[in-house]
């Protein structure tokens, strides 16, 4: 067998035709001269042409240089800099402070860029009196969070300003040195140790550096999660590296003063059992009442300790424990135990308070979020209990409305009374979506389904859905749209729900008589940009004052306010409007020539390209409620818990020839289900003793129920509660308050009619 070949790193130019070193290198730059700070600008320009993100830590004066120097070099340091692919850091930075300075750097970098080049220009640091472990601590941090990264860095240092003998240890920590010619020349030397970069820091460090870079490297990973069995086990990894321990445990206090174990690692099962601490154990109440570390180097000399043969019995020799505090609280410890006798020095005990008070922090912190995320989940079940227990009464209302009107031929009185009920029904059922949609696009749980989507049929749809209420005001609405489909890929419910809205609205605020204009365009981009397909809807209304202008987006806002407003509504519609719009990466705007004179919303959504198309999709969209039905001749089982639901859905479905059976339970309707056989159940989630999934779950594992067509018919009606209803078992997922015209076009899809 033959091995691939190592394939080695492609190398990045210090300067052009001299040095090169391999992509991701460490060079440390020893200079003495004004004229030699700027030495590797053409490493930065070339890093400019190539496409990588550059970066230069320095003071003002140097600032200034390496623009001058970049410039001259036909750079565009302007644009470079406006554009971010330059950066030039000059804020005092401490050793803290690497990591929130440097984490939006190296994720602009991935995004957007090859690679990273740096040239930190330590003149700043030494002006703020650093030490050699200063120096060396900035090393560590920088390597722990560009490791993975193809990051070359410089680091130079004026040794005219710094004595060399401090920099021994630092230079050490970079793969190359290069020396100007004012410091014995231009060669570069290769660190002759063949260790990787991390051995070589890390082993060329004593036992108090060590401890200090664990610190920072527990500080990174706790920063970049908050789940508490991570930051548990970072903690644990930290504690055994500064304590030098083999085994070490985090436990926490519980409200009943039991000190019980979070985490633990090398330690066994039958310590683990045998271990039984409160806070009134001694060796406990003592850390409690002092909240200092407690460090036993020897057991042998607390041979008298309660814990002595357990220790003893578990190979333990040196044992170290950490408070745990919290706003003056101690809320548990840690644990770390060795199997030799241990000695520590005043660094490494100042590391391990660190430790403690970090590792504290991030375990509230953890918990807080836990507690939030907890907090979220019982707000999303009570939003979906809400929209269950709202929508259903509007069920049966809307329903019994579309039964009815076939009876208002001989009475103008009953058209006009279901009429104004209709209306104010479907004014609730657009309040109650507003309320629930506002709370999913604040939460961000909003999630697009995108799909190739005839935006002409859409808009076609939409008006035909708002024409009755339109002309029961008298209101002209023209509507000038293409000939031909124009496909756009977007999430179909939600651009028609966009389109509806922006209707709905200009239908409230025109006084009966006027107008309103719908049209949908294309509008060509500029050269090598994107086009753009336009929806605007207009009306002859009541107008936008200008000051109310720049608010008409905002969340319940409405520009007639007060407790005498003419208009109602609670102001969210177009609040929603918008979050629709921008996530599909689009704008919505306002504009109107003022109270009195109208107002036009215009939607912009990207087109990358022409979507003409010569074949005409589907028109999408509900049919309108009192376009004639099919008759259905079948056999449906109900199981709803809305006794008024079942007598309107009995009577509808009798209506085109179906026999109903009902159930007011799910244990009941799984009973009938099983005898009776029938050819469609339609069955509500929300349910006392057994929802609707488990429902449709059990029927579904019984014998020769695996064809049978279900809908579930529910108040349960965000994208969640309808994957929920498909991967449970039902074939169509239909929201409350229905349309009746929906579900008889989902009834006659369901079952291949």
């Amino acid at each position: 067998m033959t091995s691939e070949p190592v394939r080695e790193k492609p190398h990045v130019e210090l300067e052009p035709g001299g040095l090169s070193v391999r992509v991701g290198s460490r060079v440390a730059y020893l200079f003495k001269e004004r004229r030699e700070r700027t030495r590797f600008v053409s490493f930065i320009a070339s890093g400019l042409a190539s496409r990588d993100k550059c970066v230069i830590l320095t003071d003002e004066t140097g600032r200034a240089l390496f623009r001058d120097a970049i410039q001259a070099l036909g750079v565009d340091t302007v644009k470079a800099e406006r554009e971010e692919a330059l950066v030039i850091i000059t804020d005092e930075v401490s050793v803290d402070s690497i990591e929130p300075i440097g984490m939006p750097l190296l994720k602009d970098a991935q995004a957007r860029y090859r690679a990273i080049r740096c040239i930190n220009d330590t003149s700043w640091m030494q002006t703020l009196g650093w030490t050699e472990r200063d120096f060396l601590r900035f090393e560590v941090k920088g390597h722990l969070l560009t490791r993975h990264e193809p990051c070359t860095i410089i680091c130079q240092y004026d040794i005219s300003e710094v004595a060399r003998e401090r920099l021994h240890q630092v230079i050490a920590a970079h793969q190359y040195t290069v020396r100007a010619e004012s410091v014995g020349g231009k060669r570069v030397e290769r660190n002759p140790d063949g260790r990787p970069l991390s051995h070589i820091i890390f082993d060329g460090m004593d036992e108090q550096l060590r401890a200090l870079t664990r610190l920072q490297d527990l500080s990174l990973k706790l920063s970049t999660s908050l789940a508490l069995d991570e930051a548990l086990d970072a903690i644990i990894e930290a504690a055994m590296t500064i304590c030098r321990a083999d085994r070490a445990a985090v436990s926490c206090l519980d409200d009943s003063g039991h000190l019980k174990i979070m985490r633990h690692r090398g330690l066994s099962d039958d310590y683990i059992s045998r271990r039984q601490l409160t806070r009134f154990d001694p060796s406990v109440a003592r850390l409690i009442a002092s909240r200092q570390m407690i460090i036993i180097e020897d057991v042998d000399q607390v041979a008298e300790s309660s814990n002595y043969d357990a220790w003893k019995l578990e190979g333990i020799r040196s044992i170290v424990t950490l408070p745990l505090i919290s706003e003056g609280e101690v809320l548990g410890v840690i644990g770390a135990g060795s199997g030799e006798v241990r000695s520590y020095s005043r660094t490494e005990t100042d590391a391990m308070s660190i430790l403690a008070a970090q590792a504290g922090a991030a375990i509230v912190n953890a918990r807080l979020f836990e507690e939030l995320k907890e907090a979220n989940q019982a707000k999303d079940e009570f939003l979906a209990t809400l929209s269950h227990e709202l929508r259903t009464p509007l069920t049966p209302i809307l329903g019994w409305i579309h039964i009815l009107k076939s009876f208002t031929a001989r009475d103008e009185l009953l058209a006009q009374g279901l009429e104004v009920i209709e209306r104010n029904a479907g004014q609730q059922a657009s309040v109650i979506n507003d309320l629930l949609d506002l709370t999913r696009v604040v939460s961000g749980k909003v999630e697009l389904v995108l799909a190739p989507t005839d935006i002409t049929a859409l808009v076609h749809s939409a008006v035909e859905q708002v024409r009755p209420q339109a002309s029961g005001r008298r209101l002209r609405v023209e509507v000038c749209l293409p000939i031909n489909p124009v496909v756009l890929t977007v999430d179909q419910a939600r651009i028609q729900q966009v389109v509806g809205n922006l209707l709905n609205n200009a239908i409230k605020f025109t006084p009966e008589g006027g107008h309103i204009w719908v049209s949908l365009s294309n509008e060509k981009g500029g050269a090598g940009q994107p086009g753009s397909l336009i929806i605007e809807v207009e009306d002859d209304g009541i107008g936008i004052d200008a000051k109310f202008l720049p608010y008409v987006f905002e969340r319940f806002t409405q520009a007639h306010g007060g407790i005498n407003r003419r208009y109602g509504g609670l102001g969210l519609g177009l609040a929603i409007i918008r979050s629709m719009v921008e996530m599909h990466g689009g704008q919505v705007t306002a504009s109107s020539p003022g109270p009195g004179l109208g107002s036009r919303f215009r939607v912009n959504l990207p087109s990358p390209v022409d979507h003409s198309s010569d074949d005409r999709m589907t028109a999408t969209g509900s049919r309108p409620d009192d376009t004639p039905l099919d008759s259905l001749g079948l056999r449906v089982l109900v199981i709803e818990d809305s006794q008024d639901t079942i007598e309107m859905l009995r009577l509808w479905l009798n209506s085109f020839g179906c026999e109903v059976l009902f159930a007011m339970e799910a244990a009941e309707g799984l009973k009938l289900a099983r005898a009776e056989r029938p050819d469609l159940i339609i069955s509500d989630i929300g349910m006392p003793d057994m929802d609707g999934y488990d429902l449709i779950q059990e029927l579904r594992n019984s014998e020769g129920f695996d064809h049978i067509p279900a809908i579930a018919l529910t108040g349960y009606a965000q994208k969640q509660d309808r994957d929920l209803a498909l991967r449970a078992g039902y074939d169509a997922h239909l929201a409350k308050p229905a349309r009746m015209s929906d579900l008889h076009s989902l009834i006659k899809e369901v079952c291949g009619k």
